[in-house]
Formats: structure tokens, sequence, C-alpha cells
């Protein structure tokens, strides 16, 4: 595993930077050379790590893998091995997992909470492989979006984990919206660190300096090396629970990577503390509002009076909220626990690590309210102290526009009958 203080001395470096000119030439060049290398590879071997800096370091886990990569059968993606552990925000231990996929089907392991899933390599997509396998890695279009990125900028070279790289400024589009800092081998071409800064229109318009970014920085990198054929499949463990892989919708640049307004809700079935099956689907006609939490997150617990005192105010209207379990530690039995020693009374659903990964939940609490015709109506990640005046005036708007279209309809159909 990669020590995250080398790690985060690495990204110190980074980020004071050296100086980047505009020569996109170069930069080019370099990149069409490193896809050139990653389409001919066999097979590649290294360490990875990735975390958030600033403000980011509260929200987003801390990871550390070892991966393997081998050319697939069909040049569409390589087989994949990852063998890591990953920590939460404030968690105390690592949390490991593997993850596998000979190209067709993959697999993945969670050994903390016990999860297995199966299934197709297309719906494959678990943080862990998004975050610690970014797609410069032999893929056939490995740098594609880099080549027709609205800007590109060659640096200076620097090292980075001890080896010679070229620094590539990404700017992807005109409205400087999504960038990304590239980190490529000076020697063999292939990527040592992928810095993205998340920026936002007030960082952007102020041209802010010290941006929090998701950092992403390889290690230990083996070229063509020997690989055992049973690597690219995990068999069930025993005890552990089934879920499906659920494919995730890329995040549009620039936005909060949330399910947009107006977008269908997609649905769920989830059991409650009875045991009882509930689904979204059985709620149409109501507001919902779910809120992503688990035991171990400092920011959920703080969340969950303020939804109390929201269900205690609407519990006469059409309108629920739900508390949705995910990624917790340790099983139902801690969230249930400290639920029981909290005494809320407003519903609480287990075991949503699927319908997480269907909401774009990359960090908790991740909350949503979800109007009466299914839809969404608002999305926010993080505790607010505003979240119970933020999301009733979300649910009188909606609540009052839908009694009106309802009367509207009476109304019409009164017509209608008359005529």
């Amino acid at each position: 595993m990669i020590r995250m203080a080398y790690v985060l001395s690495t990204c110190m470096l980074l980020a004071a930077g050296g100086t980047v000119r505009a020569d996109s030439e170069k930069a080019k060049a370099i990149l069409t050379k490193a896809q050139k290398v990653s389409q001919s590879l066999k097979s590649l071997s290294f360490d990875a790590s990735f975390l958030g800096d600033g403000p980011l370091s509260k929200s987003l886990p801390v990871m550390d893998a070892t991966i393997i990569l081998q050319q697939g059968n069909t040049p569409k993606a390589p087989k994949i091995r990852i063998d890591g552990a990953k920590t939460m925000p404030r968690g105390l231990e690592p949390m490991p997992f593997r993850f596998a996929s000979n190209g067709v089907n993959a697999s993945y392991a969670d050994d903390t909470r016990r999860i297995y899933m199966m299934g197709k390599d297309d719906d494959a997509n678990p943080q862990e492989r998004i975050r610690l396998l970014p797609p410069f890695f032999m893929t056939p279009d490995s740098f594609d979006k880099e080549l027709k990125a609205h800007k590109l900028e060659y640096g200076d070279t620097m090292e980075v984990a001890g080896v010679p790289c070229h620094i590539i400024d990404v700017t992807y589009d005109a409205a400087e919206t999504k960038k990304a800092r590239i980190c490529v081998g000076e020697k063999d071409l292939i990527v040592r660190s992928v810095i993205t800064p998340q920026l936002t229109i007030a960082s952007r318009r102020t041209r802010q300096l010290n941006v929090p970014s998701e950092i992403f920085v390889v290690r230990n990198v083996a070229i063509d090396p020997e690989i055992g054929g049973d690597s690219f499949s995990i068999a069930k463990p025993g005890g552990y629970r089934v879920q499906p892989f659920v494919k995730m919708t890329p995040r549009a640049p620039g936005a909060s990577g949330l399910l947009t307004n107006g977008s269908a809700a997609p649905d769920w079935t989830l059991k409650d503390l009875d045991g009882k099956d509930v689904s979204l689907k059985s709620l149409r006609g109501q507001v919902v509002v779910i809120d992503f939490w688990a035991s171990w997150c400092g920011p959920c617990k703080m969340a969950m009076p303020h939804l109390q005192k929201l269900h205690d105010k609407y519990k006469e209207k059409p309108v629920k909220v739900y508390s949705v379990n995910c990624r917790e530690r340790g099983g139902d039995a801690r969230a249930k626990s400290y639920l029981k020693e909290k005494k809320f009374t407003y519903p609480q659903l287990f075991n949503g690590d699927t319908a997480a990964n269907a909401y774009r939940v990359r960090g908790i609490p991740t909350m949503y309210v979800i109007g009466t015709d299914g839809k969404i109506l608002h999305s926010e990640r993080g505790f607010k102290a505003d979240l119970v005046p933020t999301m009733s005036r979300v649910i009188d708007a909606h609540l009052k526009k839908a009694t009106a279209k309802a009367k509207a309809d009476i109304g019409s159909e009164k017509s209608a009958k008359a005529g």
C-alpha cells in the first residue's frame, strides 16, 4: 500500500507546480505518444492512491490499492484486478475491498460490510474503480478527451513519486468548468498523477488558486509483468450479502454530480425497521425526502434531528421523510442500535448501497426531495443548519402547485362531462 504521508508530500509539490507555458503542440504530442504506449501494453501493474485535499478531505474517502491490468480478449477494455482499502472521513480503520473484471463480467467484494457484487463489466462502476483507475491505462481511447480538449498547456518537468514527469494542464471546455493536471512519466509515458480541481462559479470568477481537488497518484509501475490467469475474478465468499451492480450516470462537467432537478428519481425497494418492503413507486402521489447516511458519519448524525423535525412538521400532509442507511460498517445492527439510542420516530430504511449508487451518492449525508410525480425537486450534499427551512420551501411550493393542478384537472373533467 502507498503511505499517505508520501502521497500528501507529492500532492503539495504538484499543487505548487512549475511554470506552465501555452505550448499546446508539445502537450498534444506527448499525449499522442502516451496513448500509443497505453494501447501497446500487454500488461501493467502499479500502486495507486486517491484522496481529496482541503474541504474535500472531510467528504471523500482515502483509498490505497495495488492494481493489475492485462490485455483483454477485445480491445474495448483490459482485464482488471484491484486489491485495496479505503478509509472513510473520520473513519478509524481501513476497509478492505477487492474488484476484478475479465472485460466482460466483473465481481466486487467489500470485506468489511461483507457485500458481494457480480454482473456485467459495463454496469460495474463501484467508486473504488472510478477513483483508482482513470481511463488512462490500456484503453483504446486513453487520451481522446484530452486531445480534443479546449486547451492544453505544457509545464516544466518535475518528479512525482521519484519519477521525472511531463506536466500537462488540460482545460476541457471553453467555459473552463472542468480542468485537470496530468503528470506523465518522461521516459515511459505512463501517467503518474492526476489532479482534478473541483471548480465552482466563484473560484472561476476570482481565479482562485487553492481550489479543493481530487488527487490520484501512482507509483511502483511495472510494465508487462507476468500475471496469473486466475486473477480476474472473485468467488463469492461465504456469508456475504449479494447485491447487483448499478450503472452510475457520469457526472456532468461543473455540476454537483447529483441527479438533476426535473429528472426521474430511480425506483428502489428497501426494508424498513420491521423488515417490510417500502418502494418509491408505492409512494407516488406523495412528496418523498430521502437522506443517505451511516452511523460512523458525524455530519449525518448532525442532520438527523433536523430530519425528525421535518417529519414532525409534515406528518399530517402527503410527505414522507426517510433516512436510508448505506455504506455501513458492521451491518445493520450498528445503525439500528444508534437509532434506538436516539429514539428517532421518522421512518428508516436499510441496505441502501445500491440505491445510493443510483442516486450518485459520493459523500454522505446526501439528500433528495422527490415530487408527487416521481421527479427530483431538490438535492444537496452535506449537513446544513438551514435544512428544515430550505426543504420546507421546496415542499410547500410543490404541494401548492400539485394542489392547483389537481383542482384544474377536476375542473377540466367536470367541464368535459357537462359538455
